[in-house]
C-alpha cells in the first residue's frame, strides 16, 4: 500500500484482487472531477482530465473486502488504468500512477489538557 498526499487529502493506493468487478461497480455510479473542496480557501482538488480516471463518491455501503479480504470503508473511490493528475491552485499537481485510490482528509490530533 502507498499513500500520496496533496495538502490535507491522502490518496491511499489498494491492490484489488478482482479489478474487473470493482470497476463495473464504480461504472454504474455518478462520476465527478472534484476530489476535495479546501475548508478555508475553497480550492477544489480536481482531476485535470476527466477522462482519464473514474471519480465517483460511494458513500457507506462500499466495502473493499467485495473486490479483496480486507476491509477498508471510504467514501470516495479514484481508478485510473493509466495515471491520473490531482490539480490544486496551492498544493500545486499531483500525478498519481496507474491503480486503485481510495481518497479521504488527513484528521488533526489536537490534545487537550485540564488547563484548556
Amino acid at each position: 500500500m502507498k499513500i500520496y498526499r496533496q495538502g490535507d487529502v491522502l490518496f491511499i493506493q489498494m491492490e484489488i484482487r478482482n479489478i474487473e468487478r470493482m470497476k463495473e461497480d464504480l461504472s454504474k455510479l455518478e462520476r465527478t472531477t472534484v476530489v476535495a473542496r479546501g475548508e478555508a480557501t475553497g480550492h477544489t482538488h480536481e482531476l485535470s482530465d476527466p477522462d482519464s480516471a473514474i471519480l465517483v463518491e460511494v458513500g457507506g455501503w462500499f466495502r473493499i473486502e467485495r473486490y479483496d479480504s480486507r476491509r477498508h470503508d471510504f467514501r470516495i473511490v479514484l481508478h485510473t488504468d493509466t495515471g491520473a493528475t490531482i490539480k490544486h491552485p496551492e498544493h500545486g499537481h499531483l500525478n498519481l500512477p496507474k491503480g486503485t485510490y481510495m481518497i479521504r482528509n488527513q484528521r488533526e490530533y489536537m490534545s487537550y489538557t485540564d488547563n484548556d
